[in-house]
């Protein structure tokens, strides 16, 4: 069985590869069931590629995940919360996106999903590493 360390380390990078992946795909998009018009084709959150918060997301969960990696004993313990504040973060951000920022003429998409699961990870990681600290 794998030490907390190194569990931390590994979920940290699932999560941390999950907010990437998750940030770079598209958020929302128009169902393909939807006829008719529909009023501004493309917002924020439709395209793929990095743009907006989705540069603060990836840079949080890399820093995080960083620090995870470099960092263990006693400051392994303050690496640990800081994974699992950027983690929470990103995991509530993600919610609070498809809860208001999803329009009506449109269904999440992948992105969304993948971001909030690597956030959940990110501050799974942080709550193995602080434990983990001696």
């Amino acid at each position: 069985m794998p030490s907390g360390t190194t569990l931390a380390r590994g979920l940290a990078a699932v999560g941390t590869l999950l907010v990437v992946v998750g940030c770079y795909l598209p958020w929302q998009v128009v169902p393909p069931s939807h006829t008719g018009p529909v009023t501004a084709i493309l917002v924020p959150g439709m395209e793929t590629g990095f743009n907006g918060f989705d540069s603060l997301l990836v840079g949080a969960s890399a820093v995080a995940t960083g620090l995870l990696f470099a960092r263990s004993g006693r400051s392994g313990r303050i690496s640990g919360l800081f994974a699992t504040l950027v983690g929470v973060g990103i995991a509530a951000f993600a919610f609070q996106y498809s809860t208001d920022s999803v329009a009506s003429a449109r269904v999440v998409a992948i992105g969304l999903p993948l971001t909030g699961v690597g956030g959940g990870l990110l501050a799974t990681a942080g709550v193995v590493a602080v434990l983990a600290a001696d």
